[in-house]
């Protein structure tokens, strides 16, 4: 349809085209709302900064719960963070909290896809919103190896001890 959209570095998305439309177009624009993450996220999150000293790179959010690890994260790092979270309910509602923030797509990414489509040792740093909070998660501990970045990538997931024999073999 004639139609070149281009995205910026601020997040905002033009389209070119050879006419105008007729209803003029519309513009959308995240509200930047301020991060909403609450006091425990941000505890957690802290001690994980503190213990694992990376704040910048690639980390990966494996398990997300609602998107308030990657908002504290890209609140106070300088990390591109990648969610994944393989409940779409989840993702969903994750999305929409951080389209709200102008967050998602220029510094978090989220994905509903297996781990195995992630590339490998992008990770600088991989964490988990909904294993830092105590749910119960099973994840895919010989994927998270994989995409983790050799000779300094930090996994931090917190105990293990209650986790199925077939996650940590």
């Amino acid at each position: 349809d004639d139609r070149l959209f281009v995205s910026t570095d601020d997040g905002a998305i033009h389209c070119l085209a050879p006419r105008a439309l007729a209803a003029g177009g519309r513009t959308i624009k995240p509200n930047s709302a301020a991060p909403s993450y609450g006091a425990n996220i941000k505890v957690r999150a802290k001690t994980v900064l503190d213990m694992a000293k990376i704040d910048r790179g690639w980390c990966l959010i494996a398990g997300a719960r609602d998107g308030s690890l990657a908002e504290y994260l890209a609140e106070e790092t300088e990390l591109t963070i990648v969610v994944v979270e393989r409940d779409a309910q989840r993702v969903k509602a994750i999305r929409s909290r951080l389209m709200k923030t102008g967050l998602i797509g220029s510094r978090v990414f989220v994905l509903d896809a297996p781990y195995s489509d992630l590339p490998d040792y992008f990770a600088n740093l991989i964490v988990s919103g909904r294993a830092m909070l105590g749910e119960e998660l099973n994840l895919p501990v010989d994927q998270l190896a994989r995409v983790l970045r050799p000779s300094g990538g930090q996994l931090v997931l917190g105990s293990i001890k209650d986790w199925p024999l077939a996650s940590v073999e």
